[in-house]
């Protein structure tokens, strides 16, 4: 039986599994971005690119929260025995297994630990267990199981009291929600974490509360609601130096403006999310910002400003050798040169992403890519110009 079929007949779900070509859905858009001189982004494409980065932001605010609560065992509880022991012991594999990037060997672990735990009654055993794996179900794309295992938190930490775990449950729940294109059911869930928040007077929860609500305004297209919400949520995080949190979210603000054409404004957030992306070491956030700049600088015809923040958008791939990333960094900056008639240097750089998508595999990116060329090309007086190097 495979592993997808296990986890299905164990949680009763049906499988879901987690649409994993979001991830290249900007990508995809900018690759289909005209390349008129007057104007790079017609207003069609602009409300496509404004959904791909909410969606984006979805997936990138999961990793930020959705993190894999510590191992809190009982001493001594590592030998062979009681049903107490076994699955304490089968907790911990499952941790050590999850941080090799092992996610399934993780959630066949923890799903044996829960057995063990269910036959005692350790309910809040029990509770923890059901933490990560809906964490680990929902990195690893299982994102049907991920609610319901998250659902089950939920009311455990109610039955508990257990009111942050609530505030964090709610705020797992609601981004699984929102990645899964139900934004008023995250919408919901999210308040009422922001209510509980408050309750307590829990200012990193509120923080974090605020931050959702913002996120999902945006995925509504209410803009303005949105950039409220992220700067009330900023506000908290600050007081907590949370350079991560700080950074997604003027991430967000940016989006957010940009969403409106307001892309002056969108640019003094993006560097903003720079500064700290940067002072936090975040990478996710710092593609993101440059991304941003790179962007809307271009929107606002500055133009020198915009191929800085290529050049450290590309130069951050090759440090990171992510590959993805660059091969995003270079399409963009080929059709800002197309566009800006320089064609000679697009030509370089699209052999250089055609090159790339191939080392990807990524036969989309490359066969639009080579279209875009082929159009270079043809538009060229005197054929096909020569590379300089």
């Amino acid at each position: 039986m495979s592993s997808s079929n296990l986890y299905t007949q164990q949680l009763g779900v049906r499988l879901v599994k987690f649409p994993w070509y979001l991830f290249g859905l900007f990508a995809t858009i900018c690759v289909a971005l005209p390349v008129e001189a007057a104007q790079l982004w017609e207003d069609a494409d602009r409300d496509r690119l404004i959904l791909a980065q909410s969606l984006a932001q979805s997936i990138d605010n999961l990793n930020e929260q959705l993190q894999i609560p510590p191992l809190h065992l009982r001493p001594g509880n590592t030998q062979r025995g009681s049903d107490r022991n076994e699955g304490d012991l089968l907790l911990r594999l499952g941790g050590q297994s999850y941080e090799k990037g092992e996610f399934d060997k993780a959630i066949a672990q923890w799903l044996q630990a829960l057995d063990f735990y269910e036959r005692v009654g350790d309910t809040e055993a029990i509770g923890t267990t059901y933490d990560y794996l809906g964490v680990t179900f929902a990195k690893a794309g299982y994102y049907a199981e991920a609610e319901n295992v998250l659902r089950r938190r939920l009311a455990i930490a109610r039955d508990l009291q257990d009111v942050r775990g609530q505030i964090h449950g709610l705020n797992n729940l609601g981004t699984i929600l929102l990645t899964n294109s139900n934004p008023l059911g995250a919408e919901a869930s999210f308040a009422e974490a922001l209510e509980l928040s408050r309750y307590i007077s829990y200012q990193e929860g509120e923080g974090l509360s605020l931050s959702n609500l913002g996120l999902a305004s945006a995925y509504l297209g209410r803009y303005e609601a949105a950039i409220k919400y992220y700067k009330r949520a900023n506000i908290f995080r600050r007081r907590f130096r949370d350079f991560a949190g700080q950074a997604n979210t003027f991430n967000n603000l940016g989006n957010a403006y940009a969403a409106m054409g307001q892309h002056d404004l969108a640019v003094a957030e993006y560097r903003l999310a720079r500064w700290y992306s940067r002072e936090g070491r975040d990478m996710e956030n710092l593609f993101r910002a440059l991304r941003g700049l790179a962007i809307s600088y271009g929107k606002i015809n500055e133009f020198s400003a915009a191929f800085q923040s290529l050049d450290w958008w590309i130069d951050l791939a090759r440090n990171e050798k992510n590959l993805a990333q660059e091969l995003a960094g270079l399409s963009l900056y080929a059709r800002y040169h197309s566009a800006l008639g320089r064609r000679e240097m697009a030509v370089i750089l699209y052999e250089n992403a055609i090159a790339i998508a191939q080392k990807l595999n990524d036969e989309q990116s490359r066969g639009q890519l080579m279209n875009e060329l082929s159009q270079v090309i043809y538009d060229f007086p005197f054929g096909r110009p020569r590379s300089p190097y």
